[in-house]
């Protein structure tokens, strides 16, 4: 846990370093790299307890970020699955129309599965 702390302060004082010097924009992608990888058990919390209010609130929204597009793509993933099942190999328009879809969208398509005779009548307006 000791040195979970100090690792965890260690890269707590590199973000506030790279976000003085370069702004809070710099830091997104040292966050993105962070979240990545498998860290041990609650070294991101350790790290955002370390950092000050500024710095933490735009991690937070980093975060926050990366789990929604992390959400939307297992719901698309989800949803490609089920169109396969249902109705055999899809085309890339449409792989790549679920790919890029609002998760409201995918929801709404995700319901039609069950009445849509044809793969078009999931899409339709």
């Amino acid at each position: 846990t000791r040195n979970l702390q100090s690792h965890a302060s260690q890269v707590a004082r590199m973000l506030e370093l790279v976000r003085t010097t370069h702004g809070v924009r710099a830091i997104r992608p040292l966050l993105v790299y962070l979240a990545g990888t498998r860290g041990q058990t609650g070294e991101m919390d350790v790290i955002l307890h370390a950092l000050t209010q500024e710095t933490r609130m735009t991690a937070m929204t980093v975060l926050e970020q990366l789990e929604a597009r992390g959400f939307a793509r297992g719901e698309a993933a989800l949803l490609l699955k089920q169109l396969r099942l249902r109705f055999g190999p899809l085309g890339a328009d449409v792989v790549e129309r679920v790919r890029s879809a609002e998760v409201s969208s995918i929801d709404r398509w995700a319901e039609r599965i069950f009445s849509a005779a044809e793969l078009d009548e999931v899409f339709a307006s």
